[in-house]
């Protein structure tokens, strides 16, 4: 009886080695294949040319390092308010180059006048 006990112990132990085994030759390649990833902020829908991009307009992806921009915006706080010099299509990378300064004045007629030195 205790021959049997010492068996399906020592049958156990060597089932669960083989199955951590067969778990690490299966993750392996996936493991190798991760690509480092960083946040990219990019367009939720078509933003037309003078739109004033919102919270809603813009989202956050995770995007390869290597396949991102120089200069793309990492963070949403950075595009808020800002004004799209041309339109921006959906699931577009957010480039400084296609955006204006936030318009403060809208209202020309409270604008100071143009003064030359």
């Amino acid at each position: 009886m205790r021959l049997r006990h010492h068996t399906f112990a020592i049958g156990l132990l060597v089932a669960g080695a083989a199955t951590l085994g067969l778990y690490r030759v299966v993750e392996a390649p996936k493991a190798s294949h991760r690509v480092a990833r960083t946040p990219v902020v990019v367009a939720r829908y078509d933003i037309p040319e003078g739109h004033s991009i919102d919270g809603l307009s813009v989202t956050i992806v995770q995007w390869p390092l290597g396949m991102v921009p120089k200069g793309a915006y990492s963070g949403v706080d950075s595009v808020i308010g800002r004004i799209a010099r041309v339109a921006i299509y959906k699931g577009e990378v957010v480039m400084p180059s296609r955006l204006a300064e936030a318009q403060v004045n809208k209202d020309p007629a409270r604008q100071p006048p143009l003064t030359n030195y």
